[in-house]
């Protein structure tokens, strides 16, 4: 996939979709829904997956920090002056913050007040696409998800958006394949190797996957897309390798599993260099 400038992923991938917009009042992001709330990610989460989703050009987002977060987070370096670091910019000092502590106690009174680029194009344009080819009551958006993979279509709400995308973003499946490399375990969504993102290879026919998607109990192909040159699937792998932080899938500070499956806590891990 040709590697595109970052700064026309918004562009794209609104252009592409079209006027898919989502609510984002706040009503609407903490309406009770049927389910509960267990069932999603919390708010702590939320924020879990906006650090480590920020990057240097993410000029949109806004942040509050909470409890004296600053003065108590340069006292915690030694030989820091609370005055060179706070001529930063609000996202320059979030940024460092993240990436030089670890202590929960300062990271959590960080509070990041908006999506970060890669999270707004998620939420607007790429989970829509998603949800339409693949939430149906038979497939991965019912009580019984196929797979193991749930989504969740009441996704106005916040908590419910960044619940089906982390359940993507660490979703693993072995797969069947021909050759050395054919076969394995492979990646909902692959950020080293944006192509080969089941997301990508289960959403093309049978006959033009590398990886097709397994076959439902009636046989029938359920491809979304005709061709790798669908704009909705170039979107989508667009959004993959130049709109996330290339890290582990795993990358989150998040412990949360499916319904149904054990809880785990998947390891907070630096961006892949």
């Amino acid at each position: 996939m040709r590697k595109l400038k970052r700064t026309v992923l918004a562009t794209c991938v609104l252009g592409v979709v079209g006027a898919v917009a989502l609510s984002n009042s706040w009503a609407a992001q903490n309406r009770q829904t049927a389910r509960g709330p267990e069932a999603y990610l919390s708010n702590a989460d939320v924020q879990a997956i906006r650090r480590a989703e920020l990057r240097d050009d993410d000029t949109g987002v806004g942040f509050r920090f909470t409890n004296n977060l600053i003065r108590r987070f340069v006292e915690s370096k030694q030989g820091m002056e609370l005055r060179d670091f706070s001529r930063g910019t609000d996202l320059q000092k979030a940024l460092y913050i993240i990436r030089n502590t670890d202590d929960p106690d300062l990271l959590n009174d960080l509070v990041i007040r908006n999506d970060p680029a890669s999270m707004r194009v998620w939420r607007q344009n790429v989970q829509p696409i998603v949800l339409q080819g693949c939430a149906s009551a038979g497939c991965h958006g019912g009580t019984e998800p196929v797979g193991g993979l749930q989504l969740y279509r009441n996704a106005q709400n916040e908590n419910v958006a960044y619940t089906n995308f982390y359940n993507l973003a660490t979703f693993e499946q072995e797969v069947e394949g021909e050759g050395m490399f054919g076969g394995g375990m492979k990646k909902m969504i692959d950020r080293q190797r944006p192509i080969d993102s089941l997301l990508l290879q289960y959403s093309l026919p049978a006959n033009v996957a590398d990886t097709p998607h397994p076959k439902p109990p009636g046989g029938q192909d359920i491809a979304m897309f005709r061709s790798t040159n669908d704009q909705r699937f170039r979107a989508i792998g667009l959004w993959i390798e130049q709109g996330l932080v290339p890290m582990d899938n795993k990358g989150y500070d998040v412990e949360f599993a499916m319904p149904g499956q054990g809880s785990t806590t998947t390891p907070s891990t630096q961006p892949a260099e």
